[in-house]
């Protein structure tokens, strides 16, 4: 059987969701960070800092690209404390 979460709820792996983000330029979704334990068990969602490397920001938890974007790609991390996790937004006019 699998051990109960309430054993063990320290942080090990954070999860930007969704990973994969297909999107027109002018468009938002909003993203979520999930927290796992060292088992890979569900603890929680997490606030977390976000960095964008290609067009578009992230504001709170919504990931905004302006409409003049074109095709192109965009890695959005996530970080909580020490722990980082990376979403790949394809951007498709």
């Amino acid at each position: 059987p699998e051990a109960n979460v309430a054993d063990d709820q320290a942080v090990a792996h954070i999860q930007v969701a969704p990973v994969e983000i297909l999107m027109q330029p002018g468009k938002q979704t909003k993203l979520q960070v999930r927290a796992y334990n060292k088992k890979g068990q569900f603890l929680k969602t997490v606030p977390a800092e976000f960095a964008v490397d290609g067009p578009g920001a992230v504001a709170g938890d919504v990931y905004s690209v302006p409409a003049d974007a074109g095709q192109k790609v965009a890695m959005i991390t996530a970080k909580v404390g020490e722990l980082t996790s990376v979403a790949r937004a394809r951007l498709v006019p």
